[in-house]
């Protein structure tokens, strides 16, 4: 995915936990014919958003919600538009603190709802 724009994440304090957003957006492509043959997609958008929460100074928790569509093409025949939608859980594991080098650990296992119209 190529970024075309980007919010920066904003913790907001809880008592217990302190939470975070994000958004990102910019254009996605398709890795994989869509139709037996020849076919092409068309870059379309690509649109992510993320709510986590910062459990402690090591671990981070939440869920990454993405949306990409685009148009398929067979020859110069339009046959559909192919949208996804995207849900993965994840947890970080970070070692804060570490000067200007800052390792990590990010494991999601998400689920796709791929539909073809």
């Amino acid at each position: 995915m190529v970024l075309l724009w980007n919010t920066p994440a904003f913790p907001q304090e809880s008592q217990i936990l302190k939470w975070g957003f994000g958004v990102r957006g910019g254009i996605g492509i398709l890795t994989q014919d869509m139709l037996q043959g020849s076919s092409k997609g068309d870059p379309g958008p690509a649109i992510s958003g993320e709510i986590f929460s910062f459990v402690n100074n090591y671990l981070t928790v939440g869920l990454n919600i993405e949306w990409d569509s685009h148009k398929v093409t067979q020859g110069s025949v339009e046959r559909g538009k192919a949208s996804t939608i995207s849900f993965l859980p994840f947890y970080e594991i970070r070692v804060p603190y570490w000067g200007d080098f800052s390792p990590y650990q990010v494991l999601g296992v998400g689920l796709n709802f791929n539909s073809f119209k």
